[in-house]
C-alpha cells in the first residue's frame, strides 16, 4: 500500500479500537465511532480489492444508524441506565440466522466470482455474509453476537494477511481476543433481560 493509504489504514485501525473498546463497555455512542470507521474501511477495501467486505460497511453505516436508534433505550424500553443488559437469541432465530448468512454466503461468493476481479471470493463472501447478521445480533443486543464476530474476526485475520494489509489483521486479531473476553464480561457483570418473542 501507498504511503496515503497506510495512514488511512491506520486511521481505521485506531477507530476500530475505539469502537472495540465502547462495544465491550456496551455504550451507545460506539455506533457513531462504527459510522466513521465503516466510512475509512470502505476506501481501505475498494483499494485492497476486497469489495464484500467494502459492501458490507455500506451495510454497516445503515445498521450503525438502526443500533444507535436502539441504544438509547434499555432493552426493556425505559431511560438508559449503565448497566450492561442483554439478552439470549432464541434457537428458532439462531436458526433462521445460520440460513440468512449461508443463503447471503452463496449469493455473495457467485457475484464475486462473475461480476469482479476479487483474489479472495469465497473468504471474502464467508466474513461478509457472517458479519452482516452479526452486526444486527449486536445491535439487538444478542449475547452471542460475541460468538458470531469472533468466527469473522478469526476468518478475516487470514484474508487481511493474505491481501497484505497487515494493521488491519492485526486489529483484528485484537477483535478476536475482544470477542471471547466481550462474551466472558458481559455474561459475568451483564443482567440478562428477556427480549418479547420475535
Amino acid at each position: 500500500m501507498t504511503t496515503m493509504w497506510t495512514i488511512v489504514e491506520y486511521f481505521g485501525v485506531i477507530t476500530g479500537l475505539i469502537y472495540l473498546v465502547l462495544e465491550f463497555m456496551q455504550k451507545p455512542s460506539m455506533w457513531i465511532v462504527s459510522i466513521i470507521n465503516a466510512s475509512i474501511y470502505i476506501l481501505v477495501y475498494a483499494y485492497t480489492k476486497i469489495y464484500a467486505d467494502m459492501a458490507f460497511y455500506v451495510y454497516n453505516v445503515g445498521i450503525s444508524c438502526y443500533g444507535w436508534i436502539l441504544w438509547r433505550k434499555d432493552l426493556d424500553g425505559n431511560k438508559r441506565t449503565d448497566r450492561i443488559k442483554y439478552c439470549n437469541i432464541s434457537v428458532p432465530l439462531l436458526l433462521r440466522a445460520i440460513l440468512v448468512s449461508s443463503i447471503l454466503f452463496v449469493a455473495i461468493s457467485q457475484l464475486l466470482i462473475h461480476l469482479t476481479d476479487s483474489l479472495t471470493p469465497y473468504l471474502d463472501a464467508f466474513t461478509t455474509a457472517v458479519s452482516i447478521v452479526a452486526s444486527w445480533m449486536t445491535a439487538r443486543r444478542f449475547l452471542e453476537h460475541w460468538i458470531a464476530w469472533s468466527i469473522v474476526n478469526i476468518a478475516s485475520i487470514s484474508l487481511y494477511i493474505e491481501r497484505n494489509i497487515l494493521p488491519t489483521a492485526g486489529l483484528f486479531t485484537i477483535y478476536a481476543l475482544v470477542s471471547i473476553l466481550g462474551y466472558i464480561w458481559w455474561r459475568k457483570k451483564g443482567v440478562r433481560v428477556e427480549r418479547e418473542k420475535d
